[in-house]
């Protein structure tokens, strides 16, 4: 996806949430110059820790969505903001 969006697209930028830190990792070896890799304890805060013992890994993923668009709203100052 990042490689075609740089191939179509003049302004895009990704920002990435890595759920290990293997994923992490890789993500950042890449040096993508569009994208802003987040780890998961960036993400973190007391309510999703408060929750993740009661589910799944894929679950917790899910679970996390909300989560990354506030992130990525209050944190970088977007006014707007697209999951994928």
């Amino acid at each position: 996806m990042y490689q075609s969006l740089e191939r179509h697209s003049k302004d895009f930028h990704l920002y990435i949430f890595a759920f290990d830190s293997d994923c992490y990792s890789i993500l950042n070896d890449f040096v993508l110059k569009n994208a802003t890799i987040i780890s998961l304890n960036e993400l973190e805060n007391d309510e999703l820790l408060a929750v993740k013992s009661s589910r799944t890994p894929g679950e917790y993923c899910w679970t996390c969505t909300p989560a990354t668009l506030k992130y990525c709203i209050q944190n970088y100052k977007l006014d707007h903001c697209t999951y994928i």
